[in-house]
């Protein structure tokens, strides 16, 4: 009995040991990352709060202060993680949340600041200026042309395929594209994204039906597009969208029946997506399938992307995208191809940021960027390098310029589809692009 009760009080007094030792680490710990707090001392700070941390001390201003000096050093991931965990203790400070708001933000993760924000008293809203209220929340207006800079694949253009073969080649010329798209933010946690898009496009055209040849150097063809799509948060730092593409593609053709020269054809093609997405600390993880039916093929598609923030802001980004296609004709056996695109973003000074991309694989009936970008021309893209000067202008406005240097392959296309390629031509060519965004 008396054994049972000494070693009860053996353990009342480590408790309370261990208790009181604890307190004593956590003033200490409260007293020192203050002091360097107010020292702006943050790299101290951080190594001394990630040993308590470690060792079991945690509470509120040791976050909220972790929090500040990852801020401030521009790791706003890092930051997030901490002013989440110094909202869970206390989560009725206002600074705290104007922190929380603005690591948000600079971090890349609008969706969840808008979230977040919408918890705000309308004096805070004022203060930070954020207005909800608006039916547009954003304007681009995009153009973009692209060129052959080798007029010899179309001034000398010659053919090695056997008269009796009926069919046609087309050789890109110069191409000019104009988009207007709108954003709305329905809710918080939801929003609308749709554009028109128009396309003119001339080409180089020979056609070969019933022994009789025939070349236009400067064919038309015309293209309207229509992208929708609509983004749901459907938990914490996780969005899904979904959405489709339609396109209305008009051109010029030879009437082969009649022979009464040429005559306008009307295609029109669609697809649809599916997208997710989730964010965790430096990383965002993404995956898309499409479903489309373009040039009297279908293809099935599917994309998993890699964003990568290495220093938990946007000053060095690296987005990595693997594609799989499986595409089909009536007539041939099914293929499939893989393509790589990578991006690389950097800060280079304030407010200018430079891009690079690269692209691998034969694209052609080819999806991008959650549909938005379709890559239905005849000719293949073989491969595309590039890069992208981005300058915001004041707060509510962005600039982008973009060039690409693109390697095409044109090839013999027999009106009943084969397996087999004909007279294959490659030619380089040149695209510009400039975006401007207004956040209204």
């Amino acid at each position: 009995m008396y054994k049972k009760i000494i070693l009860f009080l053996v353990i009342i007094i480590f408790a309370i040991s261990a208790y009181s030792q604890e307190v004593e680490n956590a003033t200490t710990i409260d007293k020192d990352t203050y002091i360097l707090w107010l020292a702006k001392d943050w790299d101290r700070l951080i190594t001394i709060g990630k040993t308590a941390i470690k060792n079991g001390v945690d509470f509120y201003y040791l976050r909220v202060r972790m929090g500040i000096a990852y801020f401030e050093k521009k790791n706003y991931h890092k930051a997030i993680y901490h002013f989440e965990k110094a909202y869970k203790f206390n989560p009725n400070e206002y600074f705290l949340k104007e922190y929380l708001y603005f690591a948000y933000l600079y971090a890349g993760r609008q969706t969840e600041a808008g979230i977040f924000a919408s918890s705000f008293t309308q004096s805070q809203k004022e203060k930070l200026k954020i207005d909800d209220g608006k039916f547009i929340d954003e304007l681009k207006f995009t153009y973009n042309t692209s060129f052959n800079d080798d007029q010899s694949t179309t001034e000398n253009y010659s053919i090695s395929v056997a008269e009796n073969k009926d069919g046609f080649q087309q050789i890109s010329k110069k191409l000019d594209y104009f988009n207007i798209s709108l954003k709305h933010q329905i809710s918080p946690k939801f929003s609308i994204f749709h554009g028109y898009s128009n396309i003119n496009k001339t080409s180089f055209l020979y056609t070969q039906y019933d022994s009789v040849a025939e070349e236009n150097s400067n064919n038309k063809s015309t293209l309207h597009q229509y992208y929708f799509s609509m983004n749901a948060r459907v938990a914490k730092n996780f969005n899904m969208q979904t959405g489709f593409h339609y396109l209305n593609i008009q051109y010029t053709a030879e009437d082969t029946t009649s022979r009464q020269g040429q005559v306008t054809i009307t295609d029109n093609d669609f697809l649809g997506f599916l997208s997710m997405y989730k964010d965790i600390n430096y990383f965002t993880l993404g995956g898309t399938i499409y479903y489309a039916g373009l040039n009297d093929a279908k293809q099935l598609q599917s994309d998993v992307l890699f964003f990568f923030y290495p220093f938990g802001n946007v000053n060095l980004y690296f987005v990595s995208t693997l594609s799989l296609q499986w595409e089909k004709y009536s007539t041939n056996q099914p293929t499939k191809q893989f393509v790589f695109d990578q991006q690389i973003g950097i800060k280079l000074i304030k407010n200018i940021w430079i891009e690079g991309h690269a692209t691998f694989g034969d694209l052609h009936n080819f999806i991008k960027n959650d549909g938005f970008v379709v890559y239905n021309g005849l000719d293949v893209i073989k491969q595309m390098y590039g890069g992208q000067l981005i300058i915001p202008l004041k707060s509510a406005f962005q600039f982008r310029v973009d060039y690409s240097f693109i390697t095409n392959e044109s090839s013999f296309f027999p009106t009943i589809p084969e397996n087999n390629t004909y007279n294959t031509i490659q030619y380089n060519s040149h695209s510009i692009t400039g975006r401007i965004t207004w956040n209204l």
